[in-house]
């Protein structure tokens, strides 16, 4: 929650209710720098979206 810059909190009666909150920002926070990413492997960034799932050129030729 912090590290998005949201809060979390409850309310509890008991025998009665809980009431959870959940507060997030609505602005996206800035991507991190490419040197944050430098030490990610292959699959780490392709998680992230960072990183190129098929190449074009690891496909096969299209019959003609």
């Amino acid at each position: 929650m912090a590290s998005l810059g949201g809060e979390l909190s409850l309310d509890a009666v008991p025998g009665w209710s809980t009431h959870i909150f959940v507060e997030l920002p609505l602005t996206a926070q800035e991507p991190p720098s490419v040197d944050a990413l430098r030490g990610l492997n292959p699959r780490e960034l392709q998680v992230l979206g960072r990183g190129a799932v098929l190449k074009a050129s690891t496909l096969p030729a299209s019959p003609s």
